[in-house]
């Protein structure tokens, strides 16, 4: 009588090569990671009146901002959002002195 221990690490190692063959064919697809977004529609910065359209249009188009698409919509990064109006106001400040 084989010993049960074996016939298991038998079939542990078989299921292991199956996943190794998956992962290999299914390398394309991106590794998920963990990095999140808080995103802002920016329908809501309009909205709040926080910048016009032309305004937050041209801080896109300088690169200070990135739109992030979603279906129909566009969100920004609040983080990357409140940098970039951050360092638009102090840019403008040490013009001035």
């Amino acid at each position: 009588m084989e010993n049960p221990f074996e016939i298991l690490e038998a079939k542990l190692e078989a299921i292991n090569k199956r996943l190794e063959s998956i992962e290999e064919s299914l390398g394309f697809l991106p590794k998920k990671t963990n990095n999140t977004i808080q995103k802002l529609p920016i329908q809501d910065i309009f909205k709040r009146k926080i910048l016009s359209k032309p305004t937050f249009y041209k801080y896109v188009n300088q690169g200070d901002i990135t739109l992030y698409k979603l279906g129909g919509r566009s969100y920004v990064d609040v983080n990357e959002f409140n940098n970039a109006f951050i360092k638009s106001k102090l840019y403008k400040n040490e013009e001035s002195i």
